[in-house]
């Protein structure tokens, strides 16, 4: 799927820009679309469902636009729950603007 390659090829300079600003792996303080991304590439590969593992059910809401998700969501389907595949597109836009800046 496009969004995944996205996210995969382009995580390495999200994870050095953003750590750069913030400090080495504080996801929290990372731009909301990108949360969101690690959100949406986690719930894609396993089976469309939000995806946190237990060693992240502490993690804080993650929240883009309108659309809040948490590790409350656990197995829901996130694809007509939370986002539609217009909603992915604009996603990608986002990261890849914030990227950019």
């Amino acid at each position: 799927m496009y969004f995944i390659n996205y996210y995969e090829k382009n995580y390495a300079k999200a994870e050095i820009k953003f750590d750069k600003i913030y400090g080495r792996k504080k996801y929290e303080k990372w731009s909301n679309s990108w949360r969101m991304g690690w959100v949406v590439r986690n719930a894609l590969v396993h089976n469309g469902r939000v995806f946190y593992s237990q060693a992240k059910s502490d993690t804080p809401p993650v929240s883009w636009y309108s659309t809040i998700v948490s590790p409350k969501n656990q197995g829901d389907a996130l694809l007509g729950n939370f986002l539609n595949s217009v909603d992915l597109l604009i996603l990608v836009l986002d990261m890849d603007s914030d990227l950019s800046n």
